[in-house]
């Protein structure tokens, strides 16, 4: 902390010295006597100790916020501010007295004449301006963290006079104490030339102030399009409008990317296309008709191998056999309905209207069986069938789930029994390869009728041409 205080001082005695350096330069340009070196000096021990004495104070005012639990107030904040522009004005005019007194004292009252108030105003505003600017600077990590800290909406009094007091002094503080220095040399008597010059060169600091305030401004808008482009939240810099659009920016970022990971994890329970779906037209508990592709994957003694392993090596098992179904039926653009115990409903054709549906299904249950030849410790059944079933949101208002009802849910199902015993492990209804493209059927040959289970109708068999690798 005195290592601040000292670095508060530092600046402080710099910026009213380069003060002192002004008044030397404009007494000297109207030959208006600036007084001694021991006067000028004790003037700005005063200006530096009176405002460091209110920079202080105001500061353990700010560091009060940051150790409260109740967020400052609109009004708090604006007194903070307030408290910068006392300061300005006090230093101002003590310069400005000052400078006036010590002319009237030490060359009479009537000696400088008007030149010595034109010097008077144009030292005390260049006084004004540098000690605001550096009470803003001491103040402004505090008051960063506050303003950022409360919402944009509540302190938006707070940021327009903000706004007001920084645009004023950027342009003002550099060229007003120039124009007054030329209302010095115009009265008193110096070349026109001169007071012209000094005119010309005020015009020019205004016009530069304010393209470079719109250059900075250009700056921060670039750094925000940057920031959203990036996905990142933007530095809040200023207590002014741009730091109320940099932080409301930021706070629009972050809201961005919980939503993003919530959609991503809404997506890993339903599936994308279901999340996209619910996402963009709602959950309506409503269902439509649609002809599908149904496929069962099941594993063989699961129960089994449930009660030898131990539980953990019985769910790193699931996951790697689940993450070989996914792999291959996403690839195939297929969807995932559910998991139930070791078993996968998959579907073809729903949420997501897709022409191929069938043929997709059957490549992706050929496909399977060769993809899990990489875990041989398991062996499994998949049945394929297609149809027409109702699909959508079943349950109630608050949990449902997007499945699919019918008759080829059924089949396939009891198609996955008698896959397990079947020397490829996958079985069709041959009804459903005749769905599939031409290219496709030509895989699958067709066998014998059968009376599947729960079913009074008949279904004729078919499995792929090339049997997949068998497992004893």
């Amino acid at each position: 902390m005195r290592s601040s205080r000292a670095a508060l001082l530092a600046v402080l005695l710099l910026g009213n010295s380069f003060v002192v350096a002004w008044w030397w330069a404009s007494a000297w340009l109207v030959d208006d006597g600036a007084g001694s070196l021991a006067e000028q000096w004790g003037i700005v021990a005063v200006a530096v100790l009176g405002a460091a004495v209110i920079v202080l104070r105001v500061d353990r005012y700010v560091q009060a916020w940051s150790r409260s639990s109740v967020a400052p107030t609109d009004a708090d904040l604006r007194q903070a501010l307030a408290a910068a522009v006392f300061i300005a004005l006090g230093c101002g005019s003590i310069w400005g007295g000052i400078v006036v007194l010590e002319q009237a004292v030490s060359a009479g009252a009537a000696a400088g004449g008007l030149a010595t108030w034109w010097i008077a105003g144009s030292v005390a505003w260049l006084a004004a301006g540098i000690n605001h600017g550096i009470a803003a600077w001491w103040l402004r990590p505090a008051l960063l963290r506050e303003f950022d800290q409360a919402a944009v909406g509540a302190v938006a009094a707070s940021r327009a006079w903000a706004e007001r007091i920084w645009t004023a002094r950027v342009v003002t503080v550099p060229a007003v104490p120039v124009l007054l220095l030329a209302g010095a040399l115009a009265s008193s008597g110096a070349s026109s030339g001169a007071a012209q010059a000094a005119t010309l060169l005020g015009v020019a600091v205004i016009v530069a102030s304010s393209l470079w305030l719109g250059g900075r401004s250009a700056a921060t808008l670039a750094a925000i399009r940057d920031a959203i482009r990036g996905r990142y939240r933007p530095v809040v810099d200023s207590v002014t409008e741009a730091g109320a659009l940099q932080s409301a920016v930021g706070e629009l970022i972050d809201e961005s990317v919980r939503s993003e990971a919530s959609q991503a994890l809404f997506g890993q329970h339903v599936g994308q296309d279901v999340a996209r779906q619910a996402l963009e037209h709602g959950t309506e508990l409503r269902a439509e008709t649609r002809f599908v592709a149904v496929m069962f994957v099941d594993l063989v003694g699961s129960t089994r191998a449930a009660s030898t392993m131990r539980p953990g090596e019985v769910v790193a098992l699931l996951n790697r056999f689940f993450d070989i179904v996914i792999r291959v039926v996403d690839r195939n653009r297929g969807f995932v309905n559910k998991f139930v115990g070791d078993e996968a409903l998959i579907v073809f054709g729903a949420p997501v209207f897709q022409v191929e549906a069938v043929t997709q299904a059957l490549a992706t249950a050929r496909e399977l069986v060769e993809a899990l030849a990489d875990m041989p410790e398991i062996q499994v059944g998949i049945g394929v069938s297609a149809g027409t079933v109702t699909a959508g949101n079943v349950g109630a208002a608050e949990r449902f789930e997007y499945t699919v009802i019918g008759d080829p849910v059924n089949e396939a199902a009891r198609l996955t029994e008698l896959a397990k015993k079947h020397p490829g492990h996958v079985l069709a209804s041959a009804t459903s390869v005749g769905f599939a493209s031409e290219a496709e059927q030509a895989l699958w040959e067709s066998g014998d009728l059968v009376e599947l289970r729960g079913r009074s109708k008949l279904t004729r068999l078919a499995w792929p041409v090339a049997p997949t690798r068998t497992r004893s």
